[in-house]
Order: structure tokens, then C-alpha cells, then sequence
């Protein structure tokens, strides 16, 4: 139980790369209480093949426009800052049904002495209808050489599609059998709106499910949510006793102005202020600044705490988000950490098949999102610090890379990792093919022509993620992904 609690928070860290972005978290002593699982929503990572020639695109100009493409694979490279430069850390990829929904996740850890990737944790979904019904959370045994079960979470569906149960099962692997640990049930009003979701944890002794919490949420007229009220159970009571809430704020765009966090004081029966978040946007609706300010009982005020600033393009991309903590002595806000987002904006996220749930997609993916670089402020220098990066690889959700529309291209890109050159095969002679080699942001690195066989030389680029591709006729037909050490 400890072992699979130690790679959940791993996991969730891994996940919630996104979260550094946009706004300050909210929730977090509520999940602690309740444990909630992993299987809840996709973690990162798909069954795919491993091998670094394996097809990856960066641009939409490698394909005809109007196709769509998913999201394969997502690597988390860190900073080395004694060798200043960026080192693999975590790899997740995904594999999707015919229908384009994720099926499963696989997520890698980069071990350094071997200089390959192993395997960490395997997620596997079954669905009926689009709808996951089954998520079976697996840790790969090092000694046995296969993915051992872990977890599973079993989902029902209403039938307008909403999640009204989530039953949480960890593997006996002495009795080889799945056990009941907690319950989680929902309830909905006519508008398809969450009210309420209790959870409930089991007891051997009794042989049933004992309430443990839940959360009531209540709305306005448009949907949006005004208060989010969290209650424990008291079993000398028979009833659940309030614990903590939001209460949110909206203006007449819908956008969402302030929420107060506030805790219950049971023996006074009355609501303590604890913090708030103040949201201010842009004409398009987004995010700009998320101000989070702890309630000071001595001076009956919010004092300053963290703060979140985003910048956005044209296409309402993020590409900026800074965060800061106020510095109480200089009674001024400091650096604290901050999240560079490089998009490829010719391709719209309608466009995109993606493993994340729809308020991530909202936030990040208006565009085709390939790379998140994280930075942390460091005092002494005055400067921001490399901490670590995300790059995102894609794929078209139809076959490409046919020749005269029925002959697919089959080539080999050697060595892979490569340092000072690299060697390029095709099955055959390609009269006039170009060879072109590409950045994560789909800038042009070197141009060169092609025959059936070529040594490129790169020691002059620097190290990182790249992308070949051969074009012939003036269309792309082919593309693999390139690692340069």
C-alpha cells in the first residue's frame, strides 16, 4: 500500500505539469483525506514503439491540411546545471483506439548508467460507448520483468454519460484478487451539473461501504458554480458536519472574479476566513493575474501571498505564466518560478486528439502546444534558472507518408541518439528528395538534397529534440524524431 501511494504522488506530479501554469491549485488538503486515485483521469503515456526513430511530426506543414493528429508521447527532460544541459527525466506515451480514446498510458524513467528508458507504470483502459468502465493501474516488477497489478477503478454512467460511481480496488497478490477500498458516488442535476460527491471508504468488519466525505456544489442560473462545500462524516452524530468551502464570484461574462476559501468552527457553528484567489482577465476571456491572499485574524484583512501573471498571443495561446511570493520585509512581489509555452499555431486544437481532461485543453491547447520550459528565480544571481522542460510529440490520426498514394516510405535514420553525424537510408532512389531538419518549433535547422543513402553532418547543433523529414514532389513523406547528445 505504501509503495503504490509513493508512485501516485510521483504520478501526479509528473500529470500536473501544467498546473505551474495559469492559476494557483486549490484542494489540496481534501484529495490527501480522501486518497483519491490516479485511474481517475489519464496520467501520461501510451503502448507505443520506443525506439527513437519512431515517426514523430512537429509542424502541420508535414500534412495535408484539415488532418488531425493525437498526442503520442511527452518527454520530461531536467537541468543539468553542473553540466549545463538538459537530461532526460520521464517519458509517457499513448495509444488510442480506432475511435481516437486513450487506452492506455505507459510512463518511463530515464536510467542514466544504462543510457535507456525502463519501465515505470502501465495504464490500461476499457471502455464502452466512449466511456472508460475499467482503469487497471500497474508498477512494473524489476525483478519478474512484467507490469504487476497495482489498482483498478471500475466507472457506471448514467445515460446522459455522467460518472455516477467510481469503485477503487487494490490487487491481493497473495490471494490474486482485486479488494475493495473506497467508493465514490455522484449525483447530477437536469442540467447535467455535479451536486454531489460522496466518498466512502470499506470496512472488512462490516462488510459494506462507510461514508467517509462529500462535496455539494450549488450553481447560478448559467451554469456557473457558486459554492463548493466540503463535509465530513460524523458517525456519533449520524450526519455530515461542515469542514470547508468556496464560495466564488462571477461577472456578467461569466468569468470567474474572486473564490474565498473559509473553514467551519464546529464549537462556534461559524465560517473562519482562511484565503481567497482574485482573477482579473483579458477582452478574450483569459487568465491574466491570480492573486492568492491568506485571512490575517489579528488585522481582520487578506495580506498577500503568491501570485500568478500570464501572457497571451494573438491566438490566445499562453506562453508566459510567472509566478511570485510577496515578500513581507520589501512589502513587494518577488520572482518565484516561471513557464515559457512555444505552440505551432497554424493547427487549432479541433484539430488535436489529446489524453487530458477538457478544462487542460481549454487552458493549454487552443493551438497545438509542443514544448513547456520551466524556470526558477535564483536570488544570488538575479536570473532565471533551467529547472525542466516538456516536449510533445504528435502524429496524424490517418496514415501518411505514401508515395504515389499506395507505396509507404521505409527508411533508417542511424545513429539515433547522434552526436556528430548522422546517416539517413531509404528503400529506394527518390529522384529530387530533400532532406530537412527541424527544431521543436518547426524552424528550419539544415537543408541538404537526397539520394537512397547520406551521412549529414550536426555537431554544430545543439543538443536536444529535432525532427527529419524527406519531402519529394514538394509533399512530406516521411518524418522521424531525432535526438542529438
Amino acid at each position: 500500500m505504501k509503495k503504490i501511494i509513493l508512485v501516485t504522488f510521483l504520478i501526479l506530479a509528473f500529470h500536473f505539469s501544467f498546473s505551474q501554469s495559469g492559476t494557483l491549485s486549490k484542494h489540496g488538503k481534501r484529495e490527501l483525506k480522501r486518497g483519491k486515485s490516479l485511474s481517475e483521469t489519464p496520467i501520461n503515456g501510451a503502448l507505443l514503439n520506443l525506439s527513437s526513430n519512431t515517426s514523430v511530426p512537429v509542424s502541420t506543414r508535414l500534412y495535408k491540411a484539415g488532418d488531425e493528429q493525437k498526442l503520442d508521447e511527452e518527454t520530461e527532460e531536467v537541468w543539468d546545471s553542473a553540466n549545463a544541459k538538459w537530461v532526460n527525466g520521464t517519458k509517457t506515451q499513448y495509444k488510442y483506439d480506432n475511435d481516437l480514446n486513450v487506452i492506455s498510458e505507459l510512463y518511463f524513467s530515464w536510467d542514466a548508467s544504462a543510457s535507456l528508458w525502463v519501465s515505470d507504470i502501465k495504464l490500461e483502459h476499457t471502455r464502452t460507448k466512449g466511456n472508460i468502465t475499467t482503469s487497471v493501474f500497474a508498477l512494473w516488477d524489476k525483478v519478474y520483468k512484467k507490469f504487476v497489478n497495482a489498482s483498478q477503478n471500475e466507472y457506471t454512467y448514467d445515460i446522459k454519460n455522467n460518472k455516477v460511481s467510481d469503485l477503487y480496488n487494490e490487487w491481493d497478490n497473495d490471494n490474486l484478487m482485486w479488494l475493495k477500498i473506497t467508493k465514490n458516488d455522484y449525483s447530477y442535476d437536469a442540467n447535467s451539473n455535479l451536486l454531489t460527491d460522496a466518498y466512502s471508504e470499506w470496512n472488512k468488519g462490516k462488510n459494506a461501504y462507510i461514508k467517509f466525505d462529500k462535496i455539494d456544489y450549488t450553481y447560478d442560473l448559467k451554469g456557473n458554480t457558486l459554492t463548493d462545500s466540503y463535509s465530513l462524516w460524523d458517525d456519533t452524530k449520524g450526519k455530515y458536519v461542515f469542514a470547508d468551502k468556496y464560495e466564488n464570484t462571477f461577472d456578467a461574462s461569466g468569468n470567474m472574479t474572486g473564490s474565498m476559501y473559509s473553514v467551519y468552527d464546529e464549537p462556534t457553528a461559524k465560517w473562519i476566513n482562511d484565503s481567497k484567489n482574485v482573477y482579473t482577465y483579458d477582452g478574450n476571456k483569459n487568465i491574466l493575474t491570480d492573486i492568492y491572499s491568506t485571512w490575517d485574524e489579528t488585522r481582520k484583512v487578506y495580506v498577500n501571498s503568491k501570485k500568478v501573471e500570464n501572457v497571451y498571443d494573438a491566438k490566445s495561446n499562453q506562453t508566459v505564466s510567472t509566478s511570485f511570493v510577496w515578500d513581507i520585509r520589501g512589502n513587494k512581489w518577488v520572482y518565484d518560478t516561471k513557464s515559457e509555452l512555444n505552440y505551432d499555431t497554424q493547427m487549432g486544437g479541433d484539430k488535436l486528439k489529446l489524453p487530458y481532461d477538457k478544462e487542460t485543453i481549454v487552458l493549454f491547447f487552443k493551438t497545438k502546444l509542443l514544448q513547456t520550459t520551466d524556470q526558477a528565480w535564483n536570488k544570488q544571481s538575479a536570473s532565471w534558472k533551467n529547472s525542466k522542460r516538456v516536449t510533445y510529440s504528435y502524429s496524424p490520426t490517418t496514415t501518411t507518408g505514401f508515395v504515389n498514394g499506395s507505396q509507404k516510405v521505409k527508411w533508417v535514420v542511424f545513429p539515433n541518439p547522434a552526436a556528430s553525424y548522422v546517416s539517413i537510408r531509404l528503400d529506394c532512389n527518390y529522384s529530387g528528395a530533400q532532406l530537412e531538419i527541424m527544431d521543436v518549433t518547426g524552424k528550419s535547422i539544415l537543408n541538404s538534397p537526397l539520394d537512397n543513402s547520406n551521412t549529414i553532418q550536426i555537431d554544430e547543433l545543439m543538443k536536444g529534440v529535432y525532427f527529419i523529414q524527406v519531402m519529394h514532389d514538394q509533399k512530406v513523406i516521411a518524418t522521424k524524431k531525432l535526438m542529438v547528445d
